[in-house]
């Protein structure tokens, strides 16, 4: 059987590096908070300087992205691993 191209694994139950919109700026955040505590947020007047923020962020803790400027963000496979 061929692999699903469209098959993401399972939804990431840890942390993520989310980029979004707020008012006319951008919020960098780690949600949730990773267990040191540590305040990495991070409010931006341009996407290109709150992508770059989220791309440090995501590369130096290796976690997963989230970009919720965009408007369609979210798991593709959370309602498939709703129904199992």
């Amino acid at each position: 059987m061929r692999p699903d191209p469209h098959d993401y694994g399972p939804p990431n139950a840890g942390s993520f590096v989310v980029l979004r919109p707020v008012g006319l700026a951008y919020l960098v955040t780690v949600e949730p908070p990773l267990a040191d505590g540590a305040d990495r947020s991070g409010t931006y007047s341009d996407k290109d300087s709150g992508w770059g923020a989220a791309r440090a962020l995501w590369t130096d803790l290796r976690l997963p992205f989230r970009d919720e400027t965009e408007g369609h963000f979210g798991n593709h496979n959370a309602k498939k691993f709703a129904e199992e």
